[in-house]
């Protein structure tokens, strides 16, 4: 799934001057989920970060995938500017955006669904960049 999105992203995001990557070996993590919630919430990520990281030299987007503690992860860097403190307190909240378009909703729906699955998504940022946001899924055992 993953591999399908950046193929699908990357000329768009190139003509947007953001170069996205597949960053790891390409392997088959089988986690529990909605495959049409999780791709939303994958080109969600992906979108905010290419935004987050348009105009910075050498913009760059990259994705990659892996098991960590037993659970698949999935996981969505930028190097973009970065968020305060402030910021990263409401990142989640509903209609909350640092954007001078958009609803504000992306972020919240994105981790309502990732809930919704029995997962978790997270963020670590700091003041300058980069930004990261990791979602964790139940592996497909564990169903």
């Amino acid at each position: 799934m993953l591999s399908s999105i950046t193929e699908q992203f990357i000329p768009r995001l190139a003509r947007e001057g953001v170069i996205l990557a597949s960053v790891g070996p390409v392997t088959q993590v089988p986690a529990t989920a909605d495959p049409v919630a999780l791709r939303q919430v994958i080109i969600n990520l992906i979108l905010n970060a290419a935004e987050a990281s348009r105009g910075m030299k050498n913009a760059c987007v990259n994705v990659s995938c892996a098991v960590g503690s037993s659970q698949p992860t999935i996981e969505v860097k930028d190097n973009g500017r970065g968020m305060s403190a402030r910021e990263q307190k409401s990142i989640f909240e509903p209609f909350y955006t640092t954007k001078t378009t958009g609803s504000g909703l992306g972020l919240f729906l994105s981790r309502n669904l990732v809930r919704q699955m029995g997962g978790e998504i997270e963020l670590e940022s700091k003041k300058g960049g980069p930004t990261l946001f990791r979602v964790t899924l139940p592996p497909a055992d564990k169903v």
